[in-house]
């Protein structure tokens, strides 16, 4: 199984998000490296963006605001790489992803400027002790919930590819 590492700091981000747009969802998009094992370490989260539209069960981001902000990272000279999406689902009990979910990935896995034809999904879901992560990927060519397969999320203090 791959894996997706990602710093506390930044998780913390992303559950502060989640836990700000309650009842509806938030998300955004995970940023970093790769290694030659498909292992991905996340260095950068971003937000939906000002314009976001969100839902319960859907959320809309403001692509071009993303945009900026990837344009302005890789400008500083980081590793902005796309690694996958993420968003929360403020209803759920576990990572599971939606029929949208999949659609999703397999879209963005045919993306092809965005340069990851085997794209993760990090779902946050309430357990019973506050806000929990999950993650799946999407297979290179895979276009089907088959091809779909648990990513290992580890919560690490800095990320070291």
């Amino acid at each position: 199984m791959t894996r997706l590492a990602i710093p506390r700091r930044l998780l913390e981000l992303c559950v502060a998000a989640a836990d700000a747009a309650l009842p509806h969802e938030e998300g955004g998009i995970l940023l970093g490296s790769r290694d030659g094992r498909g292992d991905r370490f996340v260095r950068h989260v971003i937000g939906s963006g000002p314009g976001a539209r969100r839902a319960r069960t859907w959320l809309e981001v403001d692509h071009d605001w993303q945009n900026r902000r990837i344009r302005d990272l890789a400008d500083r000279g980081g590793d902005v790489a796309f690694l996958a999406d993420w968003h929360s689902h403020p209803d759920a009990t576990d990572a599971a992803l939606s029929r949208l979910d999949v659609a999703t990935l397999a879209k963005l896995a045919g993306f092809t400027p965005l340069g990851c034809p085997d794209p993760a999904m990090m779902i946050l879901f309430r357990g019973a002790d506050g806000w929990r992560a999950g993650a799946w990927r999407l297979a290179p060519g895979a276009r089907r919930p088959r091809g779909v397969a648990p990513v290992g999320v580890e919560v690490v203090d800095e990320v070291t590819p």
